[in-house]
């Protein structure tokens, strides 16, 4: 589904290394919050701590990158964090 939506993998060095002008916690909560290309903004779905807890949970994947995952892209966490809160 990652595929579908363009979302990047936050697992692949190789994107860490290409986004690193953008991949500061701030960058990252301005992207989360007001969106980015084919990314949804989740200003008004998310609080501020749901948007800080995103962020860690991404950056995460930079610290584990030499790790292999068996969770896939980490951009499919996104889309099932919007569907979910899409619908409460």
């Amino acid at each position: 589904m990652g595929r579908v939506f363009l979302a990047p993998d936050f697992t692949d060095p190789e994107w860490w290394r290409k986004s690193s002008n953008f991949t500061s916690n701030k960058s990252l909560r301005a992207i989360v919050t007001n969106g980015k290309s084919g990314m949804p903004a989740f200003g008004k779905k998310l609080g501020r701590t749901e948007i800080n807890q995103l962020v860690s949970y991404v950056r995460r994947f930079r610290a584990q990158q030499d790790q292999p995952t068996s969770r896939g892209p980490a951009g499919l966490w996104l889309v099932q964090l919007s569907t979910r809160r899409a619908s409460l």
